[in-house]
């Protein structure tokens, strides 16, 4: 039993515990409600500097409506943050994500869930696991504090932090093809590949980048066709192109015909005008007899 932060914390679970830390689940004995909170006792010696003075000095997790407090407890740092009931998106995500429109959702409301953590990036990527990412029915998703801060990358640069964000959102939304298609990634929708290759060249630089990305993306993307589908995709395509530019494409014809039909005309003059000359120039002998037939004048 832990008497902190003006609570009586008792272990109800333990999460994960390793060399660096230990993740808790205990509930306030102090009350009558059913109060629980995760608790991270943080034992690594330089891991504990990093979180204190950070908590300290840099104000982390100041702006998090989750965040209780700090405390020491022999030679462990301690911090707490209210626990809420697990329902892992892994676990829910088929349930609540029936078509890529709902996905499409979801990575909006999980980028807006991200922000709302305030969290540096060193910090705010030990949320990024699935063991911490819950959703609701209503498909707002939420976090618990299972952060396992033997993951830690203190000097992470935000190109690494969006990065693993990207990936994850890029998870979510292709798992409808990744299901179909397996690993053959030229199946999926243009879309999707063109987010994988901004991924890759990390193009995203903060939540307002990703986020305005995944706005423009359809709510019904087209897979890549193959074969016959593809030929009947791209007559489609080109139908729909007609359709849409008849005019246009009505006058370029006319304009392509007036041109042939000049080009022919052209060409029949010439090589009409070509044969009357050829007609009229005599090649021969110049001689009959003792009779000259060239030209006298020459």
């Amino acid at each position: 039993m832990l008497q902190v932060l003006n609570m009586e914390l008792e272990i109800v679970r333990i999460v994960l515990s390793n060399e660096v830390n230990q993740i808790t689940v205990c509930r306030n004995m102090k009350t009558d409600a059913d109060d629980y909170y995760t608790v991270i006792a943080i034992s690594d010696t330089a891991i504990k500097k990093f979180v204190a003075t950070n908590i300290a000095v840099e104000g982390l997790f100041g702006n998090n409506a989750n965040y209780i407090g700090a405390f020491t407890h022999q030679d462990t740092y301690n911090i707490v943050f209210n626990y809420f009931d697990e329902q892992l998106l892994t676990n829910k995500e088929a349930v609540y994500c029936e078509n890529f429109s709902d996905r499409k959702d979801l990575v909006q409301s999980f980028l807006l869930a991200c922000i709302e953590t305030g969290l540096m990036q060193s910090v705010g990527a030990l949320l990024i696991e699935n063991i911490n990412v819950n959703i609701l029915p209503t498909k707002k998703i939420y976090f618990n504090y299972f952060l396992d801060f033997s993951k830690i990358n203190i000097k992470m640069d935000g190109k690494s932090y969006y990065k693993k964000i990207s990936l994850f959102i890029y998870d979510i939304l292709s798992a409808e093809y990744r299901a179909k298609f397996e690993d053959d990634i030229t199946r999926y929708p243009n879309e999707l590949r063109l987010l994988l290759k901004k991924i890759n060249l990390n193009s995203f630089d903060s939540f307002s980048s990703i986020l305005t990305f995944v706005k423009t993306l359809p709510t019904k993307p087209a897979i890549q066709a193959v074969g016959f589908k593809k030929l009947i995709r791209k007559f489609k395509t080109m139908t729909g192109f007609f359709r849409k530019h008849s005019l246009t494409v009505f006058l370029l014809l006319v304009v392509l015909v007036t041109i042939v039909f000049a080009t022919i005309q052209i060409y029949m003059r010439v090589a009409t005008n070509k044969a009357i000359e050829e007609k009229t120039n005599y090649v021969g002998i110049d001689y009959i007899g003792e009779v000259y037939l060239g030209d006298m004048d020459v």
